[in-house]
C-alpha cells in the first residue's frame, strides 16, 4: 500500500486531495468541531486544503502530538500562524502548549496504510492512536482519510485496534458496517 501511495504523481495527489476536500465539506458540519487532523507524510492523502477551508471558516483544527513511546497523544491547536516543529518521525507538530486530549474533540481524522468497509484499519504500526482513544470514556467519531486503492476486503485487526466510523476517500465516503 505504501509502495503504491508513493507511485502516484504528483498531479494525482493534488487532484486526490481536492476530491476529498469535497467529500469532506459534505460530509461534515460545524457540530463535528472541534477536529483533529494530521499532516501528511509518507505518501499520506494531503489534508493541506481541508485545513486550509476549516480556518477560512474560523472551524477549530488540531494536530496530533506524540509525547513518550507508551503514552497517550495530545493535541494541539492548529491556526495559520502556528509555527511546526518535527517529531521524532519528522512529522510536523504545532509548536504550542495549547493542547487537548481526544475525548476532548468531537472528530478525529486518522490516516491509513489500510482499510475495510466495516471500520477496520490499520495505521503505520506505532499504535499511536489506539493508546490515545483507549484512554477515552467518550469516544470521538473517527474517520480515516485514505486512498481508495488502500480498501481490503479484511483488514486483520487485535482486541485493542479501534475501529473507524467512517472512511473517507478521493471516491467516497464510507459508513463502517
Amino acid at each position: 500500500m505504501r509502495r503504491h501511495r508513493h507511485a502516484l504523481s504528483a498531479r494525482d495527489r493534488i487532484q486526490m486531495a481536492g476530491q476529498l476536500k469535497a467529500h469532506f465539506d459534505e460530509t461534515f458540519t460545524v457540530d463535528d468541531f472541534p477536529m483533529a487532523l494530521y499532516q501528511g507524510f509518507d505518501g499520506e492523502l494531503d489534508t493541506g486544503p481541508i485545513i486550509a477551508e476549516c480556518w477560512k471558516r474560523s472551524l477549530p483544527v488540531y494536530l496530533p502530538v506524540l509525547r513518550g513511546k507508551e503514552e497517550a497523544m495530545v493535541f494541539a491547536e492548529y491556526l495559520p500562524d502556528t509555527p511546526l516543529i518535527r517529531n521524532r518521525y519528522g512529522i510536523g507538530e504545532p509548536d504550542t502548549h495549547n493542547t487537548v486530549t481526544a475525548e476532548e474533540l468531537k472528530t478525529i481524522c486518522l490516516p491509513l496504510t489500510a482499510f475495510d468497509d466495516k471500520g477496520g484499519r490499520l495505521g503505520m504500526g506505532g499504535g499511536y492512536y489506539d493508546r490515545t482513544l483507549a484512554e477515552c470514556r467518550v469516544k470521538p467519531q473517527l474517520v480515516g482519510l485514505a486512498f481508495g486503492f488502500q480498501q481490503l476486503d479484511n483488514c486483520p485487526v487485535d482486541k485493542h485496534d479501534q475501529n473507524l466510523d467512517k472512511i473517507i476517500t478521493p471516491e467516497r465516503v464510507f459508513q463502517a458496517s
